[in-house]
């Protein structure tokens, strides 16, 4: 990704203590256990910046493909 700027520091400590922490789980066989809706959606502009990194561009080159994100509860715009 590149250089990033030093606010992704607390991101990264984020998703170290709440996405993996759901990783972990999950591998454990807790199957229907959500990720925290307020860890969740303290991600949510940082995956608008990481999903831009995501694809190789040689790979998509001639690929036409729409996506949308839904995000609902407190952390939607206008409040869920």
């Amino acid at each position: 990704m590149g250089p990033l700027p030093t606010f992704f520091y607390p991101a990264f400590q984020v998703i170290d203590y709440g996405v993996h922490t759901w990783d972990i789980r999950y591998g454990l066989g807790e199957k229907l256990r959500k990720l925290d809706e307020r860890t969740a959606g303290v991600l949510i502009p940082y995956m608008f910046v990481l999903f831009q990194y995501t694809v190789a561009a040689e790979s998509a080159a001639g690929l036409d493909a729409v996506y949308g994100i839904e995000v609902s509860s407190s952390w939607a715009a206008g409040g869920g």
